[in-house]
Order: structure tokens, then sequence, then C-alpha cells
């Protein structure tokens, strides 16, 4: 946790200055604001309510945005129990840095509606390409919500993921939303039933060179 910790507050330092943001002292933890809720998104054409943390500095702004995307637990039972807070640290030092944080949980996890779409299905015969564009709908949905809001650059937008979260976050840069700068991916992937053991690991290199194939943004 540290260790992730510590390479998003490197990146998001290396982002800032990329984007021409103005060098400036981090601001004091209880200075951030904060907003926990249902995030209203749509989805294939179907209206739905993702768990939301976000985390912003003070002021107007606007203030270029990270989205930061959740993995997925091996044990499906495991799902419901996610939470935004588990990642509220990671967002409160990226916006004490300059930027409005979403930590957003996907559909079926947490308190957010639906069930879970991004599975890749049997370990034998896993679409990971299906399971990776499924979880870019939420971040792309997601990002579509947030960037009306008057304290957010739309121009400049981040995502950052791990695991599931990571993959859906390559697989988002592979068809971006308008203002996506960069993506980061820490350990990205899917179907992992055990450690050290990928279903059909060739199907899964096969995705990522799919996505790669299209994906024009940068990405760490």
């Amino acid at each position: 946790m540290r260790l992730l910790r510590a390479a998003l507050v490197l990146f998001a330092a290396c982002a800032c200055l990329a984007a021409g943001a103005r060098a400036a002292p981090p601001v004091a933890k209880d200075a951030l604001v904060r907003e926990v809720g249902p995030l209203s998104v749509t989805i294939d054409g179907s209206s739905h309510a993702l768990e939301s943390l976000i985390v912003r500095p003070p002021g107007d702004g606007p203030f270029p945005l990270a989205v930061i995307a959740h993995g997925a637990p091996r044990d499906v039972a495991q799902r419901g129990r996610f939470a935004v807070s588990s990642l509220g640290p990671q967002a409160d030092e990226m916006a004490r840095r300059g930027w409005v944080v979403a930590v957003v949980l996907r559909r079926g996890y947490g308190t957010s509606t639906c069930n879970v779409a991004e599975s890749a299905g049997p370990c034998g015969r896993p679409n990971y390409v299906a399971a990776g564009r499924e979880g870019a709908k939420d971040l792309r949905a997601a990002i579509e919500s947030l960037r009306a809001q008057p304290f957010i650059d739309a121009s400049r937008i981040l995502i950052v993921g791990v695991s599931a979260g990571g993959f859906a976050a390559l697989a988002t840069a592979a068809d971006p939303p308008v203002g996506l700068r960069a993506v980061i991916s820490f350990a990205g992937g899917r179907g992992s039933p055990a450690p050290g053991v990928v279903c059909e690991d060739h199907a899964l290199v096969r995705a990522f060179g799919a996505f790669g194939e299209t994906a024009r943004v940068p990405t760490l």
C-alpha cells in the first residue's frame, strides 16, 4: 500500500508538470473537500448509481481529474464488501497536489447498482477483451458524468487503475474519452483464480495487444 501511494504521488507530480500545472506546495489534508455518495451515470442507455468518493482541493479550480479504478477479488462473494474508503488515502494524496480525484466502484461492487458486467467468463474460455471493454464502460461513464462539474478541467484527465482496474483503464485508453491524457496501470490484468495462476494467459496477452492497437495516450 505504501509503495502504491508513493508511486501515485510521484506520477501525479510528473503529470501535473506535464500538463502545465503551476507547482505549489501540497494543501493541508483537512482543507480537502470530500463528497461520498452515488454517482449517476448512463451505460448502454440504462441509468446506474455508482458508489463514489470525490476528493478535491479547496477553491473553484478548475482542476485536472484523476479517476482511480479498483481491482477485483478472487472470491466473488467479496464484491459487495468493496468500499470507496479503501482508496481514500491515495485519493487524498493526489488531491493535496491539485487534482480532483474520483474513486468509483464499477457495477456490482460495493453499493453500485446492477450485477457485475465485467466477468471474463469460465477459466477455460475467458473473454478478456469483452471483460476489459465492460469495465471501460463504467470508467467512461463516470468521466462523462463528472466532466460537467465546474471545478473540473475536463481537458486534463488521468485514469489510475490497479489489477482489474488497471486492465479496464487500458481498455479505456483503446477508445478514449475526450480529454484523457494518460493512464497508469498497477499490475493490470484479469483471470487469476489463485496466486501465480492466470486462466489462459496467452488470451490475456492477446487482449492487451488488442487494446494496444488503438491506444494512443501515454501509459505507464
